[in-house]
């Protein structure tokens, strides 16, 4: 040990606690620049945009206060369109939906005979020809509707 003006000087602190006042240290400058979110109330950093526990968006626009100068700027809102013959990011556009269309048409009148022969590959057993066509098309039609709906479906273009 070193003497100082005629004391000794004191020990040099283990690494252990000088770790910790640094750590502690950091902490409170970090927690200082926190945020809080505005649904939930945790703590969220500076620059974050989305709250980590309940993901909902952080809006970090600056606030006009009472005294700002200057009109509000003016919001432009886009008009969303919809469509079934215009082609967009996560649609056919037309001549996919006649395809589709015509695979939905071609898959039913096919799906009889193979319907028939799975039945009698895996039972064992010849279905009788009109009340199992009488019930494939019942069953059909409504499948065939429901599936056209889907693809005549109305989709966002822009």
């Amino acid at each position: 040990m070193l003497a100082v003006g005629g004391r000794r000087a004191a020990a040099v602190t283990e690494p252990s606690r000088v770790a910790t006042r640094v750590k502690h240290a950091l902490r409170r400058a970090d927690t200082r620049r926190m945020d809080a979110c505005p649904s939930c109330g945790t703590r969220v950093t500076a620059d974050a945009t989305w709250c980590g526990q309940c993901f909902t968006a952080i809006d970090r626009t600056p606030a006009r206060g009472i005294n700002a100068r200057g009109p509000l700027p003016k919001q432009e809102f886009h008009q969303a369109t919809y469509s079934r013959w215009h082609g967009g990011e996560t649609n056919f556009g037309p001549v996919g939906r006649i395809v589709m269309t015509f695979g939905v048409l071609l898959g039913l009148v096919v799906g009889y005979p193979l319907t028939r022969g799975l039945i009698f590959a895996t039972v064992g057993i010849d279905v009788p020809g009109t009340g199992f066509l009488l019930m494939y098309a019942g069953i059909a039609a409504i499948a065939g509707l429901w599936l056209l709906s889907r693809v005549w479906k109305r989709s966002r273009v822009t």
